[in-house]
């Protein structure tokens, strides 16, 4: 366990974060803040550890091999914003390793009537999306739990809410299940890639 947990990322650092991602500053294909909340909990609960350099090229761009990255205004810029995005990344797996609930950052429906309509038929969508983009990190070693009983299952639930189809009222309960889920991942893979033994 960490002596010195990271520092939670404060209301205004997650909103200069999340200005950021969406700034003219970054490729147009870089994640969102929820995007990447998702993202970073699939590293955090996933199978094998993955580094912040490793992971930063498939933040900054849908097609990581193309060394797209943001143009940093200066040095200090560039520190800030990977150091809000490395502490993000650390609570995460600090919370999987103190075995604490996580809660997934999802962005909730605002503004007029037609634009909330329009967000609420895609809540949860972004992290979803972010999620299965983890897992294409370490994707031979997420089989294991793919192929699993809960695996499938949760697996299935992410698959819905990164697709169309799902109304309003349905993402909204399949928004609810991912503290478990995640809780159910981390678990997984706490205990070796096994199912979880019934006691019953």
């Amino acid at each position: 366990m960490n002596a010195h947990p990271p520092a939670p990322l404060s209301d205004d650092e997650l909103l200069d974060l999340a200005q950021f991602l969406v700034s003219d500053a970054v490729p147009e294909s870089a994640m969102d803040v929820e995007t990447l909340d998702g993202f970073l909990c699939a590293l955090a609960v996933g199978p094998e550890a993955v580094g912040l350099a490793e992971a930063l090229p498939y933040i900054w761009s849908d097609d990581p091999g193309a060394g797209a990255v943001p143009q940093w205004s200066s040095p200090a810029e560039h520190a800030r914003i990977t150091g809000l995005i490395g502490r993000m990344y650390a609570e995460l797996t600090e919370a999987v390793a103190t075995e604490e609930a996580i809660e997934p950052l999802i962005v909730e429906p605002e503004g007029d009537e037609a634009e909330s309509a329009d967000m609420a038929a895609q809540l949860g969508m972004g992290w979803a999306m972010g999620f299965i983009a983890g897992m294409t990190l370490r994707e031979d070693a997420w089989q294991t739990w793919v192929s699993s009983e809960s695996g499938d299952d949760d697996l299935g639930l992410i698959e819905r809410l990164a697709g169309e189809e799902p109304p309003a009222e349905e993402r909204k309960n399949l928004v609810d299940e991912l503290p478990g889920m995640l809780e159910d991942c981390a678990a997984f893979w706490r205990g070796g890639g096994a199912e979880p033994a019934n006691d019953e």
